[in-house]
């Protein structure tokens, strides 16, 4: 899966405003779906993907391909790793890192997302 890494990286990394300092990407996948988003840190605030595209004029069809392409960058590891969520970190000055979540919350993803929420934007 190394050699994906930059790719995935560089795709979430093309489509931030200028002024970003910090992503924050979920992506749960399976087989047939995906679930993807992002948070921005942007002047010291987080923001949403789909508020990026009213505040800063980002086309939904360029979020909407970079999550395709993510997804199918990320399909092959979750095939063989079989994990239930993977949360990317990027920081501006180039470092970045992949955490997996392997335990399956589908019956509680709510309280799952928020618990994440928590743990990666505060």
């Amino acid at each position: 899966m190394e050699r994906n890494y930059s790719l995935i990286v560089n795709e979430l990394v093309g489509i931030q405003p200028q002024d970003w300092t910090r992503v924050v990407a979920y992506a749960q996948i399976t087989e047939e779906s995906y679930e993807i988003f992002f948070y921005s840190k942007v002047k010291d605030k987080y923001v949403n993907n789909f508020d990026l595209e009213k505040k800063y004029n980002l086309p939904r069809v360029d979020v909407r391909t970079c999550f395709k392409k993510v997804y199918e960058e990320l399909l092959p590891d979750f095939k063989e790793k079989q994990w239930f969520v993977c949360t990317i970190q990027i920081e501006r000055n180039g470092k970045f890192s992949f955490e997996y979540e392997y335990t399956d919350y589908s019956e509680d993803s709510m309280n799952f997302k928020r618990l994440w929420k928590n743990k990666y934007l505060l």
